[in-house]
């Protein structure tokens, strides 16, 4: 099994987060509330997540059952230890195998792809927090055919589409994301279970590093993110070039300059 990994932060912090433990593998993507707070070291999403990589690090899981619990005792246990007063919130995809079997986990809009004997593909096509995102896309790119030099996030009627997304945080007509302020029992994550013998890989992705398919077209098949001969940090490294040269956000449409980029990739000899 050859296991690689990349992570990029763009800020003095990271809100993304990674772990490889064994038979357990997890990519987070963090995100803090849309106050005007700024913060210097870290921040809520940046602590929410290593809290959640360090206790999952230090628990015991040999089932799924185990993996479920060990996620409702670490939102209680950050919700006695948080020392902010804004909510953050995390995605997180992972995998899990356990006897011949491999389990994917998936909240939020982190991605696995995954290569089977005779194709590769996303396990989950449809998100509902990514159609959410894809909606205020589709007005920045409509607002700026008007005006070049839009601020996105200086965007009044941009940011209160964000905000409205956010208090779908949890709901019924929301999505699911793991979160500062939710309850363990709603907990839910998506999940596909497939023998181990029917797979020769897997990546898991935060929304960062995808964009090396969507908007930036780096990449154009799923089967490229497998080809071995260019390291992930190479490709981190083009994902941020690329998005350097837009400095006005004009070529690809996305929400800010760049962001944490993140990426586990498995490869089952």
């Amino acid at each position: 099994m050859q296991i690689t990994s990349s992570t990029r932060k763009y800020r003095k912090y990271n809100e993304d987060g990674l772990l490889i433990k064994d038979n357990l593998f997890f990519v987070f993507d963090g995100a803090t509330d849309l106050s005007n707070n700024k913060y210097e070291e870290s921040s809520p999403a940046s602590e929410f997540v290593s809290f959640i990589i360090k206790e999952l690090s230090n628990a015991k899981i040999n089932s799924s059952n185990e993996l479920e619990n060990a996620f409702k005792d670490i939102i209680c246990a950050y919700k006695k230890d948080n020392k902010f007063t804004a909510v953050a919130s995390a995605g997180a995809c992972g995998a899990l195998i356990i006897n011949n079997k491999i389990k994917f986990y998936s909240i939020g809009d982190c991605d696995a792809i995954v290569k089977f004997k005779d194709k590769t593909e996303l396990l989950w096509k449809h998100n509902k927090l990514k159609e959410l995102d894809q909606k205020v896309l589709d007005r920045i790119l409509q607002l700026k055919k008007k005006d070049q030099n839009l601020k996105i996030m200086d965007n009044q009627e941009i940011v209160e589409m964000l905000r409205v997304n956010r208090n779908l945080m949890n709901k019924p007509n929301g999505y699911k994301i793991l979160s500062s302020d939710i309850s363990p029992t709603q907990i839910s994550f998506r999940t596909k279970e497939f023998d181990l013998k029917d797979i020769e890989g897997f990546v898991l992705v935060t929304d960062g590093f995808f964009q090396i398919f969507e908007p930036l077209h780096l990449m154009t098949e799923f089967n490229e993110i497998f080809i071995t001969s260019k390291s992930l940090d190479e490709w981190n490294d083009k994902i941020l070039a690329v998005q350097l040269e837009d400095s006005k956000i004009i070529k690809y449409n996305r929400f800010k300059l760049t962001d944490d980029s993140t990426i586990i990739r498995v490869v089952f000899d």
